[in-house]
């Protein structure tokens, strides 16, 4: 460990600095094989993908670069990923956050851009009052497709 020295001239050990940010390989690889079924529009786009060790109440987001950053870092996209969140996750829902967030990522006029996503509603709202946009009720038909998939959950 080395030695830093104060202002009042004593030597103190440093403590190494945890980064907030890193590397995230196992997310790029699961992403890698979901560009090429899914996603082809983002074949040979570079997007950085990062792990947050920090305490991100969001499970991932994927952000656009502005020009300048496009500029600077080469990256059109950042999909950031929790890390803490990552941990807990089966294979199926990584695959299925990465999925999630790489529909989030467009390029129109060749330039990269983001995607809302189809359905803002809140549960309690349909409770009371059904599925009464269109946009809910197409959601929900697809759910209810779904309902025969089972999951693991995560512990």
């Amino acid at each position: 460990m080395e030695a830093e020295t104060k202002k009042d001239g004593k030597q103190q050990d440093s403590v190494p600095v945890k980064p907030k940010y890193f590397d995230a390989k196992a997310v790029e690889e699961i992403a890698t094989d979901l560009i090429g079924q899914y996603h082809p529009h983002l074949k040979e786009k570079p997007i950085l993908y990062l792990f947050n060790d920090g305490n991100m109440n969001e499970w991932a987001s994927m952000a656009r670069r502005n020009e300048r950053e496009q500029f600077i870092s080469g990256y059109l996209f950042v999909m950031e990923v929790s890390y803490k969140n990552w941990q807990v996750m089966s294979d199926q829902q990584r695959v299925a956050l990465v999925d999630h967030e790489l529909c989030h990522a467009s390029i129109e006029d060749g330039k990269p851009v983001i995607i809302d996503h189809d359905v803002e509603e809140f549960a309690i709202v349909v409770s009371r009052h059904g599925m009464w946009r269109e946009n809910v009720r197409q959601f929900g038909h697809i759910c209810a497709d779904q309902l025969s998939l089972t999951f693991k959950k995560a512990s």
